[in-house]
């Protein structure tokens, strides 16, 4: 009798011997791993389809461990077997369509998956940023316009993200321009400015997009005192620094750069931090030390970037960038070439530490003590 019951439980309950699901790869503008971690997951994802078999879910999962990993000829391969399996899946299609997306020569196939990830999935914000990026690499400005709107109005971008945009756009004089890197300082001014209207006359470019001839000479048509758009052949194929150079030597605007990460660039022009953003020496004139900390004082908005009902632990790269606030604080007091005043210095070390404390961002307190050692005002605390 128990072993007729063992046998009936078995025969009803087909998956009791299935392949435990690893963990699903995040997208790194969510949470970023290092190498080795996706190494990891990219073995399990695979003794996962071993054991249980292929699916598109499970294979577009490998496809991106691959891929975070630096396998990029397994994930071409994975994605494409995973979009053979299931063309409606929309990580799968992703998961192609960004393959794809870095090969010029197949940005029309990537185009074409990523509209039907649209139409599979209208919520899933990586898709749909993927797509704005197509479309804005083949120069197709106001249809990534039109895609970046349907992004705020679904509210894909996590309002400390928005308003991350809000404060890079905020303090910028008036028909600027502002160089900008990855995703992450990207798209949440640009989705500010198409959701709203904010600010529409600052020129928001991606650096790493203008080694594309296609998008510098549509973002010339869109804001033509850029000065310069460009000559057509091998200048754009990976010398976007060049172009930039170029650009900054012939604008008729004050130009901005974001540098909130580490880029491997060639070309830096000289800098001054002014707010969250770094100005071009000789484009325009600059605002005071004192003017400057008073963005963080009483311009940017703030609500978001400590709000205790955000789950924070889901979003670890958003407590990365959340973390640059910090950092130009910290720059803008204590390393500018003119000194603040001692209530002004007073009130930015505060709200630098409140960011600390909440974020548990130990890590900035070292560079915080410096910050206040270059004040003379703070020698007899």
């Amino acid at each position: 009798m128990r072993i007729l019951i063992v046998a009936l439980l078995l025969l009803l309950s087909p998956n009791i011997h299935a392949a435990i699901e690893p963990e699903q790869v995040p997208p790194q503008a969510k949470r970023m791993l290092d190498i080795t971690a996706y190494q990891e997951l990219a073995r399990q994802w695979q003794v996962y389809i071993d054991n249980d078999g292929e699916s598109a879910r499970a294979l577009a999962n490998l496809s991106r461990a691959y891929r975070y990993g630096l396998e990029t000829d397994s994930a071409r391969k994975t994605a494409e077997r995973a979009v053979e399996l299931d063309g409606d899946y929309y990580l799968a299609l992703e998961s192609l369509g960004i393959l794809l997306y870095k090969e010029n020569n197949s940005l029309g196939k990537a185009l074409e998956l990523l509209e039907h990830c649209r139409k599979m999935a209208p919520d899933y914000g990586q898709g749909l940023k993927l797509l704005a990026a197509i479309y804005m690499k083949r120069g197709e400005l106001e249809k990534a316009d039109e895609v970046l709107r349907d992004i705020y109005a679904r509210n894909l971008i996590p309002k400390p993200m928005l308003e991350y945009g809000y404060n890079m756009l905020v303090g910028l004089p008036r028909g600027a321009v502002l160089f900008t890197n990855g995703d992450s300082d990207t798209f949440p001014p640009l989705v500010q400015q198409a959701g709203t209207g904010f600010r529409s006359d600052v020129a928001v470019l991606n650096r790493n997009l203008l080694d594309e001839e296609t998008y510098v000479q549509a973002a010339f048509r869109r804001y033509p005192l850029l000065g310069y758009k460009g000559e057509p052949g091998s200048e754009f194929k990976r010398h976007g620094d060049n172009v930039l150079n170029k650009i900054v030597d012939k604008a008729k605007v004050p130009l901005y750069l974001a540098l909130h990460r580490t880029h491997n660039y060639k070309y830096y022009p000289e800098l001054e931090y002014e707010g969250l953003n770094h100005r071009v020496v000789g484009t325009c004139k600059g605002l005071t030390a004192e003017e400057s900390a008073n963005l963080f004082l009483s311009v940017y908005k703030f609500e978001s970037a400590t709000d205790p009902a955000f789950p924070w632990k889901l979003y670890p790269s958003i407590v990365n960038s959340i973390e640059m606030y910090a950092h130009f604080m910290i720059a803008n007091g204590g390393l500018g070439k003119e000194e603040l005043s001692e209530a002004t210095f007073l009130e930015l070390r505060a709200k630098i530490k409140n960011f600390v404390k909440f974020h548990d961002l130990d890590g900035l307190n070292m560079t915080l003590y410096i910050m206040e050692s270059l004040n003379p005002k703070l020698t007899n605390e």
